[in-house]
């Protein structure tokens, strides 16, 4: 359910969902702020931010090395596209994109190295390939599948309507 911002003259609105967390900027700055002026600014909520990191972590633990590399891909990509589609409208959210794809990067990297142990790490032939939808950026592909790039995601300011606070 929208939750109502009050709107004082000159002061710009947003409804957001009950799960993001609005924090003024008028709030941080006494007067407007240089940039933003008076504006309510949509963040990520750190509790989202770490649950998007624990389960990129649970499904790259060594209970899922039996997985072919296509699998858990599948198994990752609807998580990330559903979690960067819902936050891709907040304040901030094309760095952590970024910092989020190569983590990702990096635990599907350390997956494959417990998952072929014989090889190491000097001698792997495993390496990111360019991405298909995004050419200059490197992903994890095997056959078909391949990881979604969060940083592939348009990152916009404002979506909905806009409806100002009645009394």
């Amino acid at each position: 359910m929208p939750v109502p911002v009050p709107v004082a003259r000159g002061v710009a609105h947003a409804l957001c969902a009950n799960v993001l967390a609005i924090r003024s900027v008028a709030e941080m700055w006494p007067g407007p702020h240089p940039r933003f002026g008076f504006m309510p600014r949509v963040e990520i909520p750190t509790d989202k931010r770490a649950d998007i990191w624990y389960k990129v972590k649970q499904l790259t633990t060594r209970s899922t090395i039996g997985w072919s590399l296509p699998r858990l891909l599948q198994k990752l990509n609807p998580i990330l596209q559903d979690w960067g589609n819902y936050f891709r409208f907040c304040t901030g959210a094309s760095d952590l994109f970024a910092d989020i794809d190569h983590y990702v990067g990096d635990r599907i990297w350390r997956w494959l190295m417990k998952k072929h142990q014989s090889l190491g790490q000097k001698k792997t032939t495993i390496r990111r390939l360019p991405s298909r939808l995004r050419p200059t950026r490197r992903a994890w592909r095997e056959g078909g599948t391949e990881q979604f790039l969060l940083s592939s995601l348009k990152v916009v300011r404002r979506h909905g309507k806009l409806i100002p606070f009645r009394h």
